[in-house]
């Protein structure tokens, strides 16, 4: 008898979700348990004739897009912060901007950022 590993199958979630700015509704499947970037480069958006869009990993649209997957599953919470309004994703540690669509303050010990964290965290 030989010991074999079973390896758990990777779950994905698919949502249908409106991408804002321009009120189209893309389909979006990403894989569970994945960090920041993993999750960034592995999302598959299709758009309504099922043809992969946003392919670019850095492209912003792709940023807000999984964002907004992100928050329809309960996993982002909102902040703001001098009139700029940002999505915090505790499963990731990941502070989004969403005016400009990126990552907002990398630096984990920044105090902004830290202050932006806390005030996530108490906001339902």
């Amino acid at each position: 008898m030989t010991n074999s590993t079973v390896s758990a199958k990777p779950t994905f979630k698919t949502e249908s979700v409106r991408y804002e700015q321009t009120g189209i509704d893309y389909t979006v499947t990403l894989q569970d348990g994945l960090n920041w970037d993993e999750a960034l480069s592995s999302l598959v958006i299709l758009n309504q004739k099922n043809n992969p869009v946003y392919k670019q990993v850095k492209d912003g649209n792709r940023v807000a897009i999984l964002t907004n997957f992100l928050c329809k599953n309960g996993e982002a919470r909102k902040a703001y912060h001098n009139g700029s309004e940002y999505r915090y994703i505790p499963k990731m540690d990941v502070l989004i901007s969403l005016s400009s669509k990126k990552i907002a303050w990398e630096n984990k010990d920044n105090p902004q950022r830290k202050k932006i964290v806390e005030e996530a965290l108490k906001v339902k």
